[in-house]
């Protein structure tokens, strides 16, 4: 009895036999006859660096070797020719005495006999692949199997024999005999109990009118009929063990199968085939031994085949059946290889590039073997054939290849590898959009996994206008830009919004509110009452407060709201949105309310110049309150002479809002502070009318809102006003208080009392030497808001640049005040310095933030520091009420204006009773306060006094 590893090394002889049809032999490729129209020329082909393809005897070895030599000649111009294995392995043998044949074909391409094995047939599943180096191998697209085979139209008449199963019986086995089933459509009835013993009944032993009545003989009938030991066997057709080394007899006795061989002599596989011809003609029942890849499993056959399945080949098989012979399993799987030679890639690379790339299934290698065999064509003709037909089945293992330089499409570049050019695809990281091109470098905002293929990275816009070879990308500062990465090119925007930078709400009944666009056909009148609520109270309290307060009470504010007004350019601008005290300080309306209003929520049908002007003139609605303040003292004032009744008011009013001049001298005054609060706003919604930048080809677009053309349409007004207010605020008000203040000192005329009511309030809180840096600071604010607007911020890279920037001017400006501390207070002083490093250090945590650190201590930490020092200034709150009140002492034990100082300050004054401190509570509250200032602050000069009333 044979064992299982005996019957696995004749199952690789075996399939390496039976594909072989019997039909006339195949011609090698022949160059002259070629199978493209557009073949490369015999002149170019490379015939110098020869390939030798190992072939055997079956004809799928001929098809893949055919198929080889015409797509190596014809496509990629390298010559090639087919050398038999077996022969090739004895003239080696005989010229260097080194036998091969006990090995793999993997060493004879290895030690340089030969360059390809395209279908090797040597392993099965039970095999351990050994690889060997230089060599390349992968499954050449089909394996090859081995098995029992039956006609369709035996499974559709009972689905159990697509089993083994049925085999088992005499009564279902005996569908496969010729003798008791001639055609499928006529298998004859199987009796009933009682008919079988009528039947017997009516044997002549058994009937006793009969002369051969013999009732013994009835009996023994009766069992011999009974006996399935004699009757009930069908018929497989295989080949004949002696030549193919099959197993079919081993399988039946094993798995006791109810089946005789028709064991089938030489030609083999054409008597196999003729039977079933002649079986499926008379659609007769019929069983027999087949293998894959086969002309009959092809479209051209004409035949159904379904398998039956056999006890499945395992490892426990195998090794059961070595020692016992007890279990019985089908053939194995064998894996069809395809063996390459490293040593092409010196000879001619793009022959390894295909070789090691082809492959077919075994579909169309069935197919191909059925032209041969029922089209009675050629190897060479069938595989040409099926080449014209199935391009898209074998292009793609063609590696982009030409003798001469030749037109490249979209994805790739030509490449001059010395020998050739090819078209070689553009590798992840690189581009190319236009035919003939280059593979060019990704740009900043693009995701390029290679090819023609170009995608948006998140946050980024894409130019549409652009050009093809130079794709331009900008990032979007409002995040409505790719928002799901990767994006498509055409689908960067998202369905609510369109134009430059997704900047535009895509209905124009729309605008944009929080960040998102909002219907203002709907909600315009509700909208517009959340507007004018805070606003209007803004500016009430704020120009009430200036009229109503001290002028020391509002220097002191000033350079409190300076400071949150810095603040509002240095942080970044999530920070921005959460803090309510930076949204008021820097007077932006879309700061104000975001987050104030519920989403979605139209405020006022602006559109986006809209928004950016009203943010520019927005801070001239202050000066327009304390206008409308001065024109009421004036009309007062006027009113009171034509009608003395009113003169009753007169004593509930400041006594510098009881007569014209000293109106005058208040409000300009009050001017003068507004016009420093107000200076930075202004400026900035200036800058961000006339800061414009180029968007690829389409023209310069404000960087604000990138939907708004510059110098064009509604943007012309703006712009000029832009340029006047600039002109105005920057140029011609500071130059002009400069000069003055300059003059004013030149002559000593400093604490002129006339000078002073006019121009005291720019430089009284400075010393004399240092007057002018009332206008310096203007100057110093407005470089930082310059820096702040005009160097981009749109990309993290950009807004990093941009915050170094102020980080230094803000290192400049503490060094500069740290050494020269022009103010006379000494505490006002530490509070500037206290605001400069403050604002430094708010600097440093938006570049952490803009890092894009995930880090949790480390936003923690920021959080942290934002507050911390947001709150520092607030701290310093308590020092300057208690310079206060200790000033306020010291004029309450002035004899000289004692009187009058209680009616002056008699608001703070009362309540914490100044009068009667004592002068231990002053000297403690004196310690407190040289924490931070110095007794010097206390002692007022009247040149100081007079610039704090």
């Amino acid at each position: 009895m044979m064992h299982s590893d005996q019957r696995l090394l004749l199952a690789v002889a075996v399939l390496a036999v039976l594909a072989l049809l019997a039909i006339p032999p195949a011609s090698a490729y022949n160059p002259s006859k070629k199978c493209f129209a557009d073949a490369i020329p015999d002149k170019l082909v490379d015939r110098k660096n020869n390939l030798t393809l190992l072939q055997y005897t079956w004809n799928s070895n001929l098809v893949v070797n055919e198929m080889a030599q015409i797509l190596l000649a014809e496509k990629l111009g390298v010559a090639s020719s087919a050398v038999p294995y077996y022969d090739l392995v004895a003239r080696i043998l005989e010229q260097t005495g080194i036998d091969y044949s006990p090995l793999t074909s993997r060493y004879v391409l290895r030690d340089g006999y030969a360059d390809a094995d395209l279908e090797n047939w040597d392993e099965t599943i039970a095999d351990q692949t050994i690889g060997v180096p230089g060599v390349t191998e992968a499954l050449l697209g089909y394996v090859g199997n081995t098995g029992w085979y039956t006609t369709s139209y035996v499974t559709d008449y009972n689905s159990d024999y697509q089993s083994y199963i049925p085999l088992k019986y005499a009564q279902t086995a005996s569908l496969f005999d010729p003798n008791v089933v001639s055609s499928i459509d006529r298998i004859p009835a199987v009796l009933t109990p009682a008919q079988r013993t009528t039947q017997r009944l009516t044997a002549p032993e058994c009937m006793s009118s009969s002369s051969s009545y013999n009732i013994t003989a009835c009996i023994l009938r009766a069992y011999e009929e009974d006996d399935s030991s004699s009757t009930g066997f069908g018929t497989i057709h295989a080949p004949n063990a002696t030549y193919w080394g099959t197993m079919e007899a081993i399988l039946i006795k094993l798995l006791k199968l109810r089946l005789v061989v028709d064991e089938i002599n030489p030609p083999i596989d054409e008597g196999i085939v003729s039977r079933l011809q002649d079986a499926y003609s008379q659609r007769r029942p019929w069983l027999g031994y087949l293998y894959t890849p086969h002309a009959v499993f092809s479209r051209y056959s004409g035949f159904k085949l379904v398998q039956v399945t056999l006890p499945k080949w395992t490892s426990t098989c195998n090794s059961s059946d070595l020692v016992t012979d007890s279990y019985a399993c089908g053939y194995s799987t064998t894996f069809v290889k395809r063996f390459v030679s490293d040593n092409i890639t010196k000879k001619a690379p793009q022959a390894y590039s295909f070789l090691t790339s082809l492959r077919i299934d075994e579909i169309d290698m069935n197919d191909i073997l059925g032209a041969i065999q029922y089209l009675n064509l050629t190897v060479e003709d069938a595989t040409c054939q099926w080449l014209r037909n199935n391009t898209a089945k074998w292009q793609y293992m063609i590696p982009e290849w030409h003798r001469a330089p030749t037109t490249c499409q979209p994805g790739t570049e030509l490449q001059n590898l010395t020998t050739h050019f090819v078209c070689s695809r553009c590798t992840t990281g690189t581009f190319n959009l236009v035919t003939n091109g280059t593979c060019r470098a990704c740009p900043a905002g693009a995701i390029c996994p290679g090819g023609s293929e170009l995608l948006v990275e998140k946050g980024y816009w894409y130019d549409s206008s652009s050009a093809p070879t130079s794709p331009l990308f900008f990032p979007c500062a409002n995040g409505n830009c790719c928002e799901k990465p990767p994006c498509a090119l055409n689908a960067v925007c998202p369905a609510d919004r369109t134009g430059n930078m997704c900047s535009a709400c895509a209905d124009p009944n729309f605008s944009q509110w929080n960040g998102v666009c909002a219907d203002c056909s709907t909600n315009g009148s509700m909208g517009a009452g959340l507007l004018s609520v805070p606003v209007f109270s803004c500016l009430v309290v704020i120009a009430a407060f200036m009229v109503l307060g001290s002028s020391s009470e509002s220097l002191f504010v000033s350079d409190l709201l300076l400071f949150f007004q810095l603040a509002g350019f240095v942080l970044h601008q999530d920070d921005l949105a959460q803090i309510i005290v930076l949204k008021l300080a820097t007077l932006n309306v879309d700061s104000i309310f975001n987050g104030m209003v519920p989403s979605g929520v139209c405020v006022l049908p602006l559109s986006n110049l809209d928004r950016i002007i009203v943010k520019a003139v927005m801070p001239f609605a202050f000066w327009l309150a304390l206008g409308f303040y001065h024109a009421i003292a004036l009309a007062y004032s006027a009113l009171k002479v034509r009608y003395p009744r009113l003169s009753r008011v007169q004593a509930y009013l400041p006594p510098q809002l009881r007569h014209v001049t000293s109106i005058r001298y208040f409000f300009l005054a009050r001017y003068f502070i507004l016009f420093t609060l107000t200076f930075m706003p202004v400026v900035e919604g200036a800058l961000k009318l006339l800061n414009c930048r180029q968007i690829g080809s389409r023209g310069r677009f404000l960087v604000e809102s990138p939907d708004v053309l510059c110098f064009a349409g509604h943007h012309v007004p703006a712009f000029l006003y832009a340029i006047i207010v600039l002109v105005i605020w920057v140029g011609v008000i500071p130059v002009m208080l400069f000069a003055r203040i300059r003059r004013l000192m030149r002559m000593g005329r400093l604490g002129d009392p006339e000078a002073f009511k006019r121009l005291g309030v720019f430089y009284a809180s400075y010393k004399k030497s240092h007057a002018y840096y009332g206008v310096v600071d203007l100057v110093k604010r407005a470089t930082v808001v310059m820096a702040s607007v005009v160097i981009p911020k749109d990309s993290n890279d950009q807004y990093l640049l941009n915050l170094m920037v102020v980080l230094m001017i803000l290192w400049l400006y503490l060094l500069e005040h740290w050494y020269s501390r022009p103010l006379h207070s000494v505490f006002e002083n530490h509070f500037r310095i206290a605001t400069y490093a403050s604002m430094f250090v708010l600097c440093a945590s938006s570049m952490l933030k803009v890092s894009g650190s995930t880090a949790e201590f480390l936003m923690t930490a920021r959080y942290g520091i934002l507050i911390f020092f947001l709150v520092i200034p607030l701290l310093l709150i308590p020092w300057f009420f208690l310079w206060h009140v200790l000033v306020l002492r010291r004029k309450a034990i002035s004899a000289s204006s004692k009187g009058s100082l209680r009616k002056r300050l008699s608001r703070l004054g009362s309540m914490v009773k100044v009068e009667q401190w004592d002068d231990a509570r002053v000297q403690r509250l004196t310690a407190v306060y040289r924490w931070f200032g110095s007794e010097h602050d206390l002692e007022l000069t009247d040149e100081v006094s007079r610039a704090h009333q």
